[in-house]
Formats: C-alpha cells, sequence, structure tokens
C-alpha cells in the first residue's frame, strides 16, 4: 500500500519521525511538500495543489483501500469501560473496504466524467484512500454480551484521502474527515447501515470537490 506513515501522521496532525501519538491539534497551513490548507465546507482538513486544475484529467486509477484502527482492539473478555473497540475479522475488513470502493467508484464514474484505469497512465488521478482510527464498540449478534458495558459512541473512523498525479506521483490533493456514530440502542445491523450510508456521503463529496477544481470542464 502506498500510503505511508509520514502521510498519515500528516494527515492525523502529527510530525513524521516525532516519538509523540499523532494529535488532531494545530495541522500545518502549508505540508512540507508545498500542498496549501484550503477551508473546506465538508471535510475537517484539506491540502491542495497551489492553483490545481483537475480539468485535464479524465481518468481515475484507485489503489486498494487501507484499514487501520484507533487503538489495538480488545482481547479477552468484555470489561466495565467506556467503551469497547470490537476486531473485525478479515471477511469484515474486505467487506467495509469494497463497500467503500463501491460507493467511491460509483461517484467518479457513474456519469461517465472519469474512467477507471487498473495501471498508472497520462491523464490519470492516483487516489489512496484509507479508514484510519477505526473503533467498533457494538459485539457481533450472537457475541458475548453477558457482562454491561457502558458505550458513549457506536464507532468512529476517520477517512484519509491522498490524490496525486498515477504519473509523476506529484501530490495534488490530501483531506481527512472524521465520522462518530453516537451511543445509544444501534445493533451491528443498524451500526453497517449507518456506515455504508457515510460512504455513499464522503464518496460524492469528494467527487463534487474534484468537480469544483475542475473549472476548465464547467
Amino acid at each position: 500500500m502506498r500510503l505511508t506513515l509520514a502521510f498519515l501522521l500528516l494527515l492525523l496532525g502529527g510530525c513524521a519521525g516525532s516519538s509523540k501519538p499523532p494529535s488532531f491539534d494545530t495541522p500545518p497551513d502549508v505540508t512540507p511538500d508545498g500542498l496549501q490548507r484550503f477551508e473546506s465546507p465538508v471535510f475537517e482538513l484539506v491540502y491542495v495543489k497551489p492553483d490545481l486544475d483537475l480539468s485535464s484529467y479524465n481518468l481515475i486509477q484507485i489503489r486498494p483501500i487501507g484499514l487501520g484502527y484507533k487503538r489495538d482492539p480488545a482481547k479477552g473478555p468484555m470489561l466495565l469501560r467506556p467503551a469497547r473497540n470490537f476486531e473485525l475479522n478479515q471477511a469484515q475488513r474486505t467487506q467495509v473496504s469494497r463497500a467503500f470502493a463501491r460507493a467511491f467508484t460509483e461517484a467518479m464514474t457513474g456519469d461517465g466524467r472519469y474512467r477507471q484505469v487498473i495501471d498508472p497512465e497520462a491523464g490519470a488521478m492516483q487516489v489512496q484512500l484509507a479508514l484510519a482510527r477505526l473503533e467498533v464498540n457494538i459485539p457481533e449478534a450472537g457475541a458475548d454480551t453477558s457482562e454491561k458495558v457502558m458505550i458513549d459512541k457506536a464507532g468512529e473512523m476517520t477517512l484519509v484521502v491522498e490524490v496525486s498525479d498515477a504519473i509523476s506521483g506529484e501530490p495534488l490533493v490530501r483531506g481527512r474527515d472524521t465520522y462518530v456514530v453516537a451511543g445509544g440502542g444501534q445493533s451491528r445491523a443498524d451500526l453497517n447501515l449507518e456506515i455504508n450510508s457515510v460512504f455513499t456521503q464522503w464518496a460524492q463529496d469528494i467527487r463534487n470537490g474534484f468537480d469544483q477544481l475542475s473549472p476548465g470542464r464547467n
């Protein structure tokens, strides 16, 4: 996966090479490679290449979607704690990645504006997506829930996006956005439905952002 530690730390607010854990405090106005912070009405943090115009791009290469936990999932019996981070098995991780890939691919290619390619080509943007800081606090149906657990939120995830020129590797756009599912009476099925809805909205928000950065096609 091309997503680098330096990139993840940058998007999560930390500094590459620092011994401190990533923080969401005081992100820089300009990244080390020259992207400038852009005030987005939708995403919580966005960086864009100065004077960027995506009008010349009509192809898109979507890299495999990465997943990472906010903290290591808890092991062993359930304990009385504010939140319990349940681990997704490999099938569930694959399901989550594919669900977001479908939503994103549909948003980008559904109207023919972009055509998806497998390998880098001239005129292609390469998009790396990751679901970072993943937290699932609702057990699966049938799991041992004999011990009471206080849940202040059902789940959390942070979308991290990096867009670059597919041939040169030049960075074009980076961004992140966090979604928190409130605690309450949700089941794992309810959580899955809400997450799929968020995937659809995130995908459309990214597409809208690409359209705004393509003034030559308007």
